[in-house]
Parts: structure tokens; sequence; C-alpha cells
């Protein structure tokens, strides 16, 4: 009987070992096969029309590039050189020297529209603190205008639609 029970444990014992350490990189192979699988899925919307079959709104394909700053370190004019023409734009336009935030931000401080100036952040490093100034406001305030007439403009649109559908 102990010799019956120690060759099963022997058995047992020889399985663990071709599983665990022989078997070991064919088997995660096929595990990771067998749980992840990627699927590309395109999603395209349908256009919104009126109660008159005019076209609203459409899906449009937009191209998304997102970059680390900090990866690129001093090979971005190569990089921009090689992804420019994928995106059908030009080098410049890529605007790898900075994040796309602090450009736009510049451009509305030389437009009068914000101030900056430089202060000490909450964990103590140098930044840079923006306040729209009058004319930004009013600016402000002229787009909000703006965008609220929009929203009335296609609530009305909707309630239409709605009342003749």
């Amino acid at each position: 009987m102990a010799l019956l029970l120690a060759l099963a444990f022997a058995g047992l014992g020889y399985r663990l070992v071709d599983l665990q350490v022989v078997r070991h990189e064919e088997l995660s192979v096929k595990a990771q096969q067998n749980t992840q699988r990627e699927f590309v899925l395109e999603p395209h919307r349908g256009d919104i029309l009126d109660a008159r079959g005019n076209l609203l709104a459409t899906s449009v394909f937009v191209k998304t590039v997102c970059v680390d700053p900090v990866l690129l370190a001093n090979r971005r004019p190569e990089v921009a050189r090689a992804i420019a023409p994928l995106l059908q734009v030009t080098e410049s336009e890529l605007q790898l020297d900075g994040a796309a935030l602090y450009p736009a931000l510049h451009r509305l401080e030389e437009r009068g529209l914000i101030d900056a100036e430089w202060g000490v952040s909450e964990n103590n490093r140098k930044a840079k603190f923006y306040a729209l100034t009058a004319q930004g406001r009013a600016a402000l305030r002229t787009q909000a205008d703006g965008w609220q007439q929009y929203v009335k403009l296609v609530a009305r649109i909707m309630n239409a639609a709605e009342q003749r559908a």
C-alpha cells in the first residue's frame, strides 16, 4: 500500500515538473491565446437627418496621435519628419516643440485675452499661472452667448422634428 501511495505521489510530482518547468513556455503561450483576443471594431454612426431628410450631422474620421515630449528628447525634428507625411501635414503643424495647450495659451496671451504670471505651485515647483483679462472675459461671454444661441436653434429643430413625427 505504501509503495502504491509513493508511486502515485511520484507520478504527480513528475506531472507537476513537466507542466510547470519543462512545458512552461508552450503552455504560457497557449494560455495567452485562450484568454486574450484582439478585436478591431470599426464604429460608424449613422447620419443625423432632420424631418425633411436634410443632413444635420455625420461621422467624420479623425486622426489622433499622442506623443510624450519627454520620451522624444532631442529627436523631435526626426519624428516630425517621419510622421508628417503619414498624417498628411507639414512638420511645423505637428507642434512637437511642446504640448498643444501651451502654444494655444501663448496665442491667447498675445491676443490680450489672458495674463500669465510665474509663481510657485502647491508642490513647490516653478509654474506659470494664467488668468482671464477683462477682454478675455468679454470674448468668453460672446462665445458663450453664441453657444447658447446654437443650443436653442438645435432644440427648436429637434422640437419641430418631434412635432411632425
